[in-house]
């Protein structure tokens, strides 16, 4: 995803850790995962 934002033009400013969950197992569909899933925050700006 960041590198899509970044393709049209936009500038990473900041990213954050705060919402990962390292117990996701990443390979099952978020759905069905009976656990928190592991997400992320980022914040762009336009140059």
């Amino acid at each position: 995803m960041r590198r899509e934002v970044e393709a049209a033009g936009f500038k990473l400013a900041a990213q954050g850790d705060f919402l990962r969950n390292p117990d996701d197992p990443r390979d099952v569909h978020f759905a069905k995962v009976s656990s928190a899933n592991d997400r992320f925050a980022l914040t762009f700006v336009r140059p």
